[in-house]
């Protein structure tokens, strides 16, 4: 939020009221795998619950951290926001233990 990271914010536990579980049962990269979405499924699997994130939070900018990040070719193309960019981390999968490491850092 404005150019700053949002702590301790794990949308992956929202619900979108056409799923009965939280949308990490719905888009998370093992998903993909255990049911067997090919890659047009899943980006649009994906860009259902970005476009409710959107809506929600008005970002700017979405960053699609996680393995699957690493195939972000294959499924972002299917993400068709109105307002916000979406992209990968830079650090793909390992954005989150560089994250972590820096927050235990501290500042200074």
């Amino acid at each position: 939020m404005h150019g700053k990271l949002v702590p301790n914010l794990e949308i992956g536990k929202l619900f979108l009221t056409s799923h009965e579980d939280v949308v990490e049962q719905y888009v998370a990269g093992r998903i993909k795998e255990e049911h067997d979405l090919n890659w047009f499924e899943y980006g649009n699997r994906l860009n259902e619950f970005l476009l409710h994130i959107e809506h929600v939070f008005s970002p700017q900018l979405i960053i699609v951290g996680g393995g699957v990040s690493t195939q972000h070719r294959k499924f972002l193309k299917e993400v068709r926001l109105r307002r916000s960019h979406v992209v990968p981390a830079k650090l793909r999968n390992r954005a989150g233990i560089a994250g972590a490491a820096v927050w235990a850092a501290g500042p200074g």
